[in-house]
């Protein structure tokens, strides 16, 4: 009686464990309910039977058996859910539930729909009620053996050792149901009760199944439970050789021996008992269940051989090599972050294959992923078991599942480094067959952290081997550049050359016959021609100042424009200068403004060449001032250097032409100065000038404001007299231009 009583309140408390929170699959969570709710009702008809026989009719103890006939269905059904293969059921529940229907049709004390004569069969009479047992006996043999067929052929199949040890769980169900069941059928009163207790023990195998994702391995509890066994006569052992050893060779008192015995057991345990127990654990794990491993020793050796690995592909083949000796694996890889991983995002995962064939394709995940939330955030491993039941990886994009499990690997564990995710360790199933336990685990993480530190000084090496190539194809093509600029330079300077020493004769003798028709234009022409032929030839001069500038910037790009160096009075040619330049300024009603001091210092320097820089920083002020305008013009001296500058209010320069302004040839391309006369080379040639004096030039401008050109020239002149390689002048600013150039 208390026997199925205690198992009536085990299957209630499983239907409550199920109202109050549900598996992982809902379809096997309902198929359960059923399952148990059959249970109670089939426990509770055997309870009534055990308490009071005498007080059941016939009609209920039928129905009693019908009931767990009816559970044998309900067990087939979750054991599809449970297994997710509903292919073949409906022929099962079929051919069952006809045996069970003909059977309920066929018993006289329950329907009287059908009349049958006795049979005789070999001797033996059957009548109606027995052809009705035998069809229900039918029934519930065919419901078993399609669950036993079903879970058997999905044993056979499954690759994931989790996923097999999850159907062994099942089976034990089947194994104590069939028991169950056979203990009821043999009609003997203890069998009778010790059955229903027999069943709990199948379904809480299911309902723990059914409600758990990390199960407990059946082997791995049967190596454990002989290795205590052994321990424990050990144990036992060293005890009776404790207690009689005293009196046997001490011929002591025997209480004294058990006491001495006692205290010898103790000491003995206390020292001896770890030791023991791992070197028990081993044997057993070497000779009963094959290889194992120490796991001290194993980080030990893997820390030593990835000590001065710097390239990928042998430290990911270092460490499979370490995998699968103390773990006897059939396959693995190293799946490597490509652009590194800064928290957030996506990332893209490349293999590095050293165990088994796997694609080289190269998998992008989102950032949003459940799989690499979980890699990146949780850093826990995940498990292709994990993929294949867990709820929460039901939402990865279905194309990052696929590529992960065409990889048949059963752990997938993260490798981090300052919480980024740089990599992730992929290893296959074991070699004999067996899941990936606890130990395990800890044993991939630990390699896995232990990666991190090479994998970074891998891929930093692998970069800086990158960068290196990089720099090395830049500086080839540098280098083919600077020829081309150098020959292209070359080029223009032999073009300005010749054009400009071919124009020179022509235009010296249009020159002098100007000046003949000038002489005889005076007494012996109108007013009018005499006019026109002053402004030819006013442009015939402008013409060959335009050539004489040529003629100086091509001396500079050829290297032949030697400076005159001589000591020179800076302030006298400052007026020299500018006393004709403030004549063209009144002109164009110009407010012309000088301030030179007094004493200005003597330099050392080629006086015509810079009297032509302050020229065009003066006629360039005028050029671009409007009538009316303002320009000031000011120079002062430091204890080593001259400063000179000029300052307008006229047009002003945009920011965007401040980089080119000091090129030459630029006064074409500016439509703020379109109409006015020039090629465009006076401040090109300012800064040539002032850069061979070993000076520099700058200038500040706002476009409808003004501009300021300004250069500083050292007292003591250039170091060397060489004219500066135009090409290596800095060029100028935004803001404000500034450029030094030592002579080459």
């Amino acid at each position: 009686m208390i026997l199925p009583a205690v198992a009536f309140l085990g299957y209630c408390l499983l239907v409550i464990l199920i109202l109050i929170r549900r598996g992982m699959q809902i379809n096997a969570t309902w198929m359960l309910a059923g399952y148990l709710g059959m249970s109670v009702f089939w426990t509770l008809g055997v309870l009534l039977s055990v308490v009071q026989p005498s007080a059941l009719t016939f009609r209920w103890n039928k129905i009693t058996i019908y009931a767990g006939a009816s559970m044998s269905i309900t067990l087939l059904l979750l054991a599809q859910a449970f297994l997710q293969r509903w292919r073949g059921a409906l022929r099962w529940l079929l051919f069952g539930g006809l045996g069970l229907l003909a059977a309920f049709l066929l018993d006289p004390e329950i329907s009287r729909l059908i009349n049958i004569a006795p049979l005789a069969v070999g001797g033996l009479v059957l009548n109606q009620a027995d052809l009705a047992n035998i069809l229900l006996a039918f029934a519930w043999g065919i419901f078993t053996l399609a669950t036993l067929s079903l879970s058997w052929q999905e044993y056979r199949q499954a690759r994931s050792p989790l996923h097999r040890n999850r159907i062994r769980y099942l089976l034990l169900t089947m194994t104590l149901t069939i028991i169950g069941d056979g203990l009821y059928i043999t009609g003997n009163s203890p069998c009778i009760q010790i059955s229903p207790l027999i069943k709990l023990g199948g379904a809480t195998a299911i309902a723990y199944v059914t409600f758990s994702h990390h199960l407990t391995d059946i082997k791995q509890v049967y190596r454990k439970s002989i290795s205590y066994a052994i321990l424990t006569l050990i144990t036992i052992g060293i005890f009776l050789l404790g207690i009689t050893l005293p009196s046997t060779l001490f011929h002591t008192d025997q209480g004294l021996s058990t006491t001495l015995g006692a205290a010898l057991v103790a000491i003995v345990l206390a020292v001896s008992y770890q030791p023991l127990r791992q070197a028990t654990q081993n044997l057993i794990d070497q000779f009963l269940f094959g290889k194992s491993y120490e796991y001290d020793r194993v980080l030990r050796n893997y820390g030593r051989r990835i000590a001065d690995i710097l390239d990928l592909t042998r430290l990911a083949g270092v460490v499979i090599d370490v995998i699968d000796e103390a773990l006897d694996i059939e396959r693995g890889a190293l799946l490597i972050s490509e652009g590194g991983d800064e928290g957030i995002g996506k990332v893209r995962l490349k293999p590095y294959a050293v165990r088994g064939t796997i694609s080289d394709e190269i998998m992008e995940f989102r950032g949003s992923s459940p799989l690499l939330i979980h890699l990146r955030l949780r850093g826990l491993p995940i498990t292709q078991y994990d993929l294949d039941f867990q709820a929460d990886f039901e939402k990865a994009h279905q194309q990052e599942r696929d590529w992960l499990q065409a990889m048949h690997m059963d752990v997938f564990v993260p490798i981090q480094a300052k919480a980024r995710l740089i990599g992730v360790l992929a290893v296959g199933a074991k070699k004999s067959g067996e899941p990936y336990f606890s130990d395990d685990l800890d044993l991939l993480s630990t390699l896995a952290d232990q990666t991190a530190v090479a994998l970074e000084n891998a891929r930093l090496f692998e970069d800086l081997v990158m960068l290196n190539s990089v720099l090395s194809q830049a500086y080839t093509a540098l280098g083919k550049a600077n020829r081309q600029l150098q020959e292209m330079d070359k080029l223009k300077s032999s073009f300005i050359s010749a054009i400009t020493h071919e124009l020179r004769t022509p235009f010296a003798n249009i020159d002098f016959s100007l000046q003949l028709l000038e002489r005889y234009a005076q007494t012996n022409m109108p007013p009018e021609p005499t006019e026109q032929l002053k402004e030819l030839a006013a442009g015939i001069q402008t013409a060959r100042t335009m050539i004489d500038n040529l003629v100086t910037l091509a001396s500079f790009f050829s290297k032949q424009g030697e400076l005159r160096l001589g000591w020179l009075d800076f302030s006298k040619m400052l007026r020299d200068t500018l006393l004709p330049l403030k004549t063209v300024a009144e002109t164009k009603e110009l407010d012309f403004n000088i301030a030179l001091p007094d004493n200005l210092p003597t330099m050392h320097g080629d006086q015509e060449r810079l009297a032509e820089a302050v020229h065009h920083l003066v006629q360039n002020a005028i050029k671009f001032t409007a009538r009316g305008g303002e320009i000031w013009v000011q120079c002062w001296a430091t204890a080593d250097a001259i400063y000179f500058e000029v300052k307008d209010n006229g047009v002003g320069i945009p920011a965007d032409k401040l980089d080119t302004l000091w090129d030459g040839f630029t006064q074409m391309a500016d439509p703020l100065r379109r109409g006015v006369e020039g090629l465009g080379l006076g401040l090109a040639l300012v800064k040539y000038v002032v850069s061979a004096h070993d000076g520099e030039v700058w200038v500040n401008s706002k476009e409808g404001e003004g501009s300021t050109f300004g250069f500083h020239v050292p007292l003591s002149g250039p170091e060397q007299q060489e004219t500066p390689d135009p090409a290596q002048l800095i060029r100028p600013s935004s803001k404000g231009y500034s450029s030094k150039k030592n002579h080459v």
